[in-house]
């Protein structure tokens, strides 16, 4: 039986042996794994990683409060100083002198960008909202300047606006621009009008709506890429003589009509970027009629050139009360004369001077001669240094 046992206390040692050697080989990968691990935790790929997760569990930090802009000290001569600010006058060139009881504050404006009689419009719309009263408004003979006189809500003193445009060269000088705008277009076949297109400067195009070529010249120009203007018709002085035909503009409208009948007129010429009134002699001057005339225009974004047609329209006057894209005719041009000097035309253009923006208004069928004196007008006013442009690349300053 001894010789039995021995073989079964060896299998038994041999087996506690066997445990060791795996419990000393798992000790061993432990300790390598634990050395792996720190190794790995402290490497750079590791770290970019945690980094990247660190970041996207940040707290979003909240931006502090920037500090409000300061503000003037509320008296008169800031309260123009801000007028002077919001049509871009540097304060620079802001300049004030008192003398007694009386201020005297000198604002000179860009010629090439603002008008003075829109300049003298906003201060007094301005400063009268604020409770100032205007004295008196007084232009000299040249046309020049503009001052207007004013009293402060609870003061002694008065105060003198003196407009005037910048002759120091203060402002940046910039290319002189000009835009043409042939109108009336729709009632008669415009021949040359393939012509006209080709010319290498911008050209504006004004077109009554519901005429009998209206809807050919509307897709010519169209294609051309150049600006379309609906030439709205409006009552003229001499109506039924003179007849502004469908949809036109009538004084006996009401805010309906008129409502109604640019929507039709929109409806015609659905891609122009604004509008020119046709004839309009007595229509131009009827103030509520050009109020609901112009309400309706803004709400279609639409700007308004006014051609004038009596000296007395009101038409650009009421549209730059409804704080609208507005414009004024600068210049009939008439090259129909047989003895016409493109020279002498040209000199009525530089003639304009100080407004670095000029709008040309003229009618092809009796107006413009032939094709080729028009393109040689262009080529000298292209010579001259103007820009020709299209009227919605104009400088317009909005309130």
């Amino acid at each position: 039986m001894n010789k039995r046992k021995k073989p079964a206390n060896k299998r038994k040692k041999t087996n506690i042996r066997s445990e060791s050697r795996s419990f000393i080989f798992l000790l061993f990968a432990f300790i390598v794994l634990f050395f792996f691990i720190h190794w790995l935790a402290n490497s750079k790929g590791f770290l970019k990683k945690t980094d990247k997760v660190a970041k996207n569990q940040e707290v979003v930090k909240v931006d502090e409060p920037e500090e409000p802009p300061i503000e003037l000290e509320k008296t008169p001569e800031n309260d123009i100083l801000e007028c002077a600010k919001k049509l871009e006058v540097p304060e620079k060139l802001y300049r004030i002198k008192k003398k007694d009881n009386t201020v005297n504050i000198q604002i000179p404006i860009n010629p090439a960008k603002l008008d003075l009689y829109f300049a003298n419009y906003f201060f007094t719309k301005e400063l009268t909202s604020q409770g100032w009263l205007l004295i008196s408004g007084e232009e000299n003979v040249s046309g020049s300047t503009q001052k207007l006189s004013f009293k402060p809500p609870n003061q002694t003193d008065t105060y003198i606006i003196n407009i005037y445009y910048d002759k120091s060269k203060s402002y940046p000088i910039e290319k002189p621009k000009i835009a043409i705008i042939i109108t009336e277009l729709g009632d008669e076949d415009f021949k040359d009008l393939s012509q006209y297109l080709q010319i290498p400067f911008h050209l504006n195009y004004a077109i009554i709506p519901f005429r009998k070529n209206t809807n050919r010249i509307y897709q010519q120009v169209l294609i051309s890429n150049s600006e379309v203007l609906i030439n709205v018709p409006m009552e003229d002085i001499n109506y039924p003589k003179i007849d502004h035909g469908k949809y036109g503009i009538e004084v006996k409208f009401t805010e309906k009509d008129i409502i109604n009948a640019l929507k039709e007129q929109i409806k015609e010429l659905p891609e122009a970027k604004g509008t020119i009134n046709y004839l309009g002699s007595l229509a131009t001057t009827d103030e509520q009629i050009m109020h609901y005339t112009m309400q309706t225009l803004k709400k279609h974004n639409l700007y308004f050139v006014d051609n004038m047609t009596p000296i007395s329209s009101i038409a650009f006057n009421t549209a730059q009360k409804n704080v609208m894209s507005s414009y004024k005719k600068s210049l009939s041009l008439d090259l129909s004369s047989s003895t016409i000097n493109l020279n002498t035309k040209l000199n009525e253009i530089v003639n304009l001077g100080v407004n670095q923006q000029i709008i040309v208004v003229t009618i092809p069928y009796y107006k413009l001669g032939s094709y080729q004196l028009f393109y040689g007008l262009c080529d000298l006013i292209n010579k001259q240094g103007y820009e020709f442009i299209k009227i919605s690349s104009l400088d317009n300053i909005l309130f």
